[in-house]
C-alpha cells in the first residue's frame, strides 16, 4: 500500500537529515558530516521500524486494509511521520557541512522541509477520514498529488548528496531510495 512509499520517503528523509547546515570555521570535515550523516539514517530506520512493530495482523494485506478497526492505528501511524521527519532534519539543520557538499546539504534541507509540509498535509487529511476505505482512498489521492512528489525531490537531492561525497572519496552507506516504493 502507500503506507510504505511514505516510510520509505521517512528512511530517505533520515538520511538526508544527516546532512546538516553551511558554516565556516566549525564546519565538518568530510568523515565527520557522512558519519553524522549515517547515524541520523540509522536513527529514523529505527524509529519508522517501531513504528511498525505493532502492524495489524490479517490473513492478507487486503483484509487488514478493509478492516475498519485498524483505522485508528493507520491514523496514529501517518500523524507520526512528520515528528520523526522534522526531528531528523532538525538535526540536519544542526550539522555544518563541508563545502564540498554545502549546496547539496542545502537542497537537502529545503527538500525536507518541503517533504514535512506534504506529511503534515496528508497527516491531517488522513486523521479526518472516518473508515479503512476513506483512508485508503484519501492516502492515494494526496500520495500521488502531494507525497510523491516531495518524496521524489527528497530521493534526488539524497542522491546528489551522497554522489558529491563520492566525488570526494566519501562512500556512504545511505540509501536515498526506498526499493519497495
Amino acid at each position: 500500500m502507500k503506507l510504505r512509499i511514505a516510510a520509505g520517503a521517512i528512511l530517505t528523509l533520515g538520511l538526508a537529515v544527516i546532512a546538516g547546515c553551511g558554516g565556516d570555521s566549525d564546519s565538518l570535515t568530510l568523515d565527520e558530516y557522512f558519519a553524522e550523516f549515517e547515524m541520523i539514517d540509522a536513527d529514523v530506520d529505527a524509529q519508522v521500524e517501531a513504528l511498525f512493530a505493532d502492524f495489524p495482523e490479517g490473513e492478507s494485506e487486503e483484509q487488514v486494509f478493509a478492516d475498519d478497526a485498524n483505522l485508528p492505528f493507520f491514523q496514529e501511524l501517518t500523524a507520526e511521520f512528520p515528528l520523526i521527519i522534522t526531528n531528523a532534519v532538525e538535526q540536519l539543520n544542526g550539522l555544518d557541512p563541508p563545502s564540498e557538499v554545502e549546496d547539496e546539504h542545502d537542497e537537502l534541507v529545503e527538500a525536507g522541509d518541503n517533504l514535512i509540509a506534504a506529511f503534515e498535509e496528508a497527516s491531517a487529511a488522513l486523521g479526518e477520514t472516518a473508515t479503512m476505505a476513506e483512508f485508503a482512498e484519501v492516502e492515494q489521492e494526496l500520495d500521488a498529488s502531494l507525497v510523491q512528489p516531495a518524496t521524489q525531490r527528497f530521493d534526488v537531492a539524497c542522491l546528489d548528496l551522497v554522489a558529491a561525497g563520492e566525488e570526494n572519496g566519501i562512500t556512504s552507506t545511505v540509501d536515498c531510495v526506498d526499493e519497495e516504493a
